[in-house]
Formats: C-alpha cells, structure tokens, sequence
C-alpha cells in the first residue's frame, strides 16, 4: 500500500465509487474496515503455510447484493499479491464461469489471470490474461539474460528456460502452447503467439494450423482439469507460490 495517492489515482476511486457504488481494483484499501482479522486467518493458515506447501482449499463467502464480497476478495488478491501469488479474478455467473463447464471455467481463469501489479497498472487494465502473463515472463526471462547472451545464443536459452518451465505439466498441449507462445516472442513471431494464445485461452482451435506445431488437441470439458492443475504447476516452475481463484 502507498502513503500517498496522487491526483490521478484519487480521482479514479472517487469516480468508481460515485459513479457505481462498487469498490474500485486498486483504492478500496483506503476505505477498508473491519476485515483484518478474516484477512489474518487467510495469510497465516492458508497463504502462508498450506497453500504455499501445496496444498489447497475452497471457501464460499455469503453476502446481501451489496454486502462487501467484491471488496473482500480485492483485499484477498492484494494479500496474496504480496506473497507472491498470481490470482484470477473472475466473474461468476451462467454465461460466465458455469460450473458445469469446467472448460470455461478454465478460460475465465486464463483471461483473468494477473501477476503481481502496481497501482498504476491495475488502473489501466492493460495487464489481464495469459497473453500478458507470458509475455511478462518472457520479458523477466530476457532481462535476466541481457549483457550476457544475445543473438542465436540468446534465443537458444529462452528456449531452453521455457521447456524447463513446462516440465511436469499434466496436459502435455498447454505445456507445448505455452513454450511454443515464449519461442515466438523471442523469435518476433507475431503469428505463433496469437495461435497458441488462441489455444490457450480456449478462442479456438484451428485443426491444421494447430496439429503442424505438435498441440495435438484443445481444451475440452475433459481435459479441463488437467490443464486447470497444468497451469498452477507451469506458474510453481517459475517460482510463483501458485493460483489464487476468486470467483465473483
């Protein structure tokens, strides 16, 4: 949390809240109440310890229309950004995130997906989803690296770094989508990316274009699951603590 709120940022809460009534992404810190001792429960039995160890747990938080419950899970994102959590905010209703479909249980996941943000970045809404997720690794990848390699050498590493990064992956597609989408943005093949982002997030699955790169399948009710545990283990290789979910 900052001590200080620029002009900008003001603003922005102010307008959210006047305008909607609801909690804005970032800024609703400033007017949280009452909350800190379930928020101490959560990090010291859950993210913590369980759930940073490998476990995991479901919880159901009931409330009125208007009662707090968005609120609530913003100060849950926030605490699990702090430790080192990625977390998928998602709406929750029958067109989105159905229970009975767990594939697109799945894509609500993949395209709600955030990283740890600034306050700036989460006012901008411009860093939500896998897409922006990979990229963001393939960035941290490459500036670990500057100085170092660069040229065939570099991308060589990349590659190397990415397979390394899927191993274990239980659904053996998303784990080749996912090193295939950081190959082409080392490679600046724009065309790759958005194919094996298009997988990923369950956009489609082109039978021809898709078969020729080795991803064999795509993501159905089956196989949902399987990637759902793929991509927390993907996120774990890469030294996250895991996936928050917090349905809406």
């Amino acid at each position: 949390m900052v001590d200080k709120l620029t002009a900008r940022q003001a603003r922005h809460i102010i307008e959210v809240v006047g305008a909607s009534g609801t909690p804005p992404e970032w800024g609703f810190q400033f007017f949280s109440a009452g909350l800190d001792g379930y928020l101490k429960v959560i990090e010291d039995d859950y993210l913590g310890n369980f759930i940073h160890e490998g476990g995991s747990s479901f919880k159901v938080v009931v409330g009125t229309y208007g009662g707090g419950k968005t609120h609530f899970l913003y100060s849950v994102r926030e605490l699990a950004w702090r430790h080192d959590y990625l977390v998928a905010y998602c709406p929750l209703s029958a067109d989105s995130s159905p229970f009975h479909r767990l594939d697109m249980v799945y894509k609500s996941i993949a395209v709600n997906l955030m990283r740890p943000l600034t306050p700036d970045e989460l006012l901008t809404g411009g860093e939500r989803g896998l897409g922006a997720f990979i990229k963001a690794v393939y960035s941290d990848m490459k500036d670990a690296l500057s100085g170092e390699l660069e040229g065939e050498a570099l991308e060589e590493r990349i590659r190397a770094l990415a397979a390394d990064s899927v191993r274990g992956c239980e659904n053996p597609n998303f784990g080749k989508a996912v090193r295939l989408a950081i190959e082409a943005l080392s490679a600046d093949d724009r065309d790759q990316f958005d194919s094996m982002l298009q997988f990923l997030t369950v956009d489609g699955w082109d039978r021809s274009a898709h078969r020729n790169t080795g991803v064999l399948q795509p993501i159905e009710r089956s196989q949902a699951f399987a990637t759902i545990r793929s991509l927390v283990q993907w996120v774990r290789n890469l030294r996250f603590k895991g996936i928050i979910m917090l349905f809406d």
